[in-house]
């Protein structure tokens, strides 16, 4: 019996002695070894100045005070600019899936192409909700969205063209 204590009590020993082993030596490289989450820097870059920060010279908003002037007097060279005024009406291309007399059907397919990471309105005009994706400027992508309103979810597309301000809500 003597034997089976001092077998059990010695295995317990060497684990205890192994695991404070294990212990130390991973406190000890964590303390004094490189660490990868410390470590991210080990240069001073040129817009940090160590010694300017302990006299309190850096003021970290500097860069977001300095705003050059957006508008120029005169466009740089090769550069064309061009006056859009609300004159220039720009066509609006959107893609109808439908024109329902009760708005949550129109909602609801709004809904399973919003499923699908398109925009959609639900938009009533003339008494009818229509369910409106778009908007597009050029007319090839709304045939495109189109086409991918077929392909995905086996919805009929028609491309439709409405004045830049619309929908007025």
């Amino acid at each position: 019996m003597a034997s089976r204590f001092a077998s059990g009590f010695a295995g317990f020993l060497i684990g205890t002695v192994f695991g404070l082993a294990v212990a130390a030596g991973a406190a000890l490289m964590l303390s004094e070894g490189v660490s990868p989450l410390l470590d991210k820097v080990g240069v001073v870059t040129a817009d940090v100045d160590p010694a300017a920060k302990l006299n309190g010279d850096i003021n970290p908003n500097d860069v977001l005070n300095q705003r050059e002037s957006l508008e120029t007097d005169a466009a740089p060279q090769g550069v064309k600019t061009v006056d859009v005024s609300a004159k220039t009406a720009v066509p609006v291309f959107w893609v109808q899936t439908g024109a329902f007399s009760q708005k949550d059907r129109a909602v609801s397919v709004c809904g399973r192409i919003a499923m699908n990471g398109m925009p959609c309105e639900a938009i009533e005009e003339n008494k009818l909700w229509k369910p409106m994706v778009g908007s597009f400027t050029d007319r090839i992508d709304a045939v495109n969205t189109a086409e991918r309103l077929k392909d995905e979810l086996d919805l009929a597309g028609k491309v439709v063209q409405k004045p830049a301000h619309w929908p007025s809500h």
